[in-house]
């Protein structure tokens, strides 16, 4: 199982993190948030580790804080 992730940490110090685990790039997972949730213009409820990473770059962005990304594992070859 592959899990992903993503923190945005903002200038005041405050941080979010969006948290996938996917066991195959074809499929839609729950995706958990924690921290300062309600900095967050938009979430994604269900979406895989690309939508993730496109949606916390993207709000990086608008919102002006930095993005990172940790990832662990690997999708299950086998999963359809």
């Amino acid at each position: 199982m592959l899990t992903q992730i993503c923190t945005l940490k903002f200038r005041d110090g405050q941080m979010v993190h969006g948290l996938i685990e996917a066991e195959s790039a074809n499929g839609e997972y729950p995706i958990h948030y924690a921290g300062a949730v309600d900095r967050l213009p938009r979430r994604f409820e269900t979406g895989d580790p690309a939508d993730l990473r496109g949606l916390f770059r993207n709000l990086a962005r608008e919102l002006d804080a930095e993005f990172s990304e940790q990832t662990t594992g690997e999708y299950d070859r086998w999963a359809e």
